[in-house]
């Protein structure tokens, strides 16, 4: 574990610098106490003490790399210095920053067993060697495991509160990177929404405003007033599409934070106009309208409309059809919608085509089910039921 020195609201030392302090402090603390010991009957050596204090101190450089290693070698040389004779000065404190690494490197249990061994082995040697009195032995022995116990839960306690904060840290960046993935998935739904209303809103134009312009073109000579009619129809469908495909492109122009201003999106109230472009087109249109009429929130009704919308273009598209039913019925737990043409049937688009599984995705968002395909009578229809309460169950027929 990395130790970390915060320093000027929270700048940090590099850690080789904070070896290089902690190497000269140590160095320079039992260097001085071992020079100032003064212990009967021991051999005082300036060099000894030197050495000494140079040896652990030079150790602290590669403690972050071999934590219990560098405990171990320390304890060697104390015991070394003092078997020797020189003056004594303690294993607690000498060992200090080799237990508090170990602790705060989550080797807490290795450097407890160490230096208890460093000081029963200690003591016994003491009591053998030197002839010591017992109680003094003991005495100095607890003051020891104090102070290594101290060290040791110092270091434990720091390596906690280290792993707490990475921990906390941790979770800031999960919810970071869960926000960021909630944003994309916001936008990606966004983008696929505008596309599909893209693709609706053109295909429906680009049909009308096709059907519109051979329809002035084949009336011209003989039928003036006809051509201008159809000509009137394709501007004012070239207009509405216009205005929906600038709103959708006002959205995409938002910057990130901003609140996209949206058009009113079409609803079934608007159908009887989407029927008349198509009766203008050529179409004989039978509209039938089941149930009671009332107000349905806005996904519904617009989807009931884009189904409608899609349909009418598919069939002036691709069908070769006349005559066009469509019937909206207002159900106590939902909508239902069913266009059905007189046109190629099988030849018309199949259930891969973008604008059928624009469709299908519509209802599916909602909790529907949607079908499509060739009737008995040779036409081809679509229909689709979308519950009120869009918590339904989805599925797709």
């Amino acid at each position: 574990m990395t130790m970390v020195v915060s320093w000027r609201k929270g700048r940090s030392l590099p850690p080789t610098l904070v070896d290089l302090l902690l190497a000269v402090g140590l160095a320079t603390v039992v260097t001085l106490a071992a020079l100032a010991s003064d212990e009967p009957g021991a051999d005082p050596h300036p060099l000894a003490a030197w050495a000494l204090g140079g040896s652990l101190g030079g150790l602290v450089m590669l403690r972050r790399r071999w934590p219990v290693g560098i405990l171990v070698v320390s304890i060697v040389i104390l015991f070394g210095y003092h078997g020797a004779n020189f003056p004594a000065i303690g294993q607690g404190w000498p060992l200090a920053v080799a237990l508090y690494t170990c602790a705060t490197a989550g080797r807490l249990r290795a450097a407890a067993l160490l230096a208890s061994g460093s000081l029963v082995v200690g003591s016994v040697a003491w009591l053998l060697l030197d002839d010591g009195s017992p109680l003094s032995v003991v005495s100095l022995s607890v003051r020891e495991l104090v102070v290594m116990g101290l060290v040791l839960a110092f270091g434990d306690a720091i390596r906690s509160r280290r792993g707490w904060a990475a921990e906390a840290q941790e979770r800031v960046r999960r919810v970071e990177r869960d926000r960021a993935r909630e944003a994309t998935r916001r936008i990606v739904e966004e983008r696929v929404r505008i596309a599909r209303e893209l693709h609706d809103v053109t295909a429906h134009t680009l049909a009308v405003v096709g059907v519109q312009l051979n329809v002035a073109a084949d009336t011209l000579a003989d039928s003036p007033e006809q051509a201008r009619s159809a000509l009137r129809a394709a501007q004012q469908a070239n207009r509405e599409a216009v205005a929906e495909l600038k709103a959708a492109v006002e959205v995409l122009r938002q910057e990130r934070h901003e609140t996209p201003p949206r058009a009113p999106a079409p609803s079934l109230a608007e159908v009887d106009r989407l029927l008349e472009a198509a009766r203008e087109a050529g179409l004989k249109v039978d509209y039938r309208c089941r149930g009671e009429l009332r107000e349905l929130s806005a996904p519904v009704g617009l989807a009931g409309y884009r189904i409608i919308q899609e349909s009418v273009t598919n069939v002036l598209r691709h069908a070769d059809a006349t005559a066009i039913e469509v019937e909206i019925g207002y159900e106590p737990d939902g909508l239902s919608v069913r266009v059905a043409d007189d046109g190629r049937g099988a030849a018309a688009p199949q259930v891969s085509g973008h604008g059928l599984i624009g469709m299908r995705e519509r209802v599916r968002s909602l909790g529907g089910t949607f079908s499509a395909g060739s009737t008995p009578a040779g036409g081809f229809a679509v229909s689709a039921w979308i519950p009120a309460d869009r918590r339904a169950t989805a599925g797709v027929a």
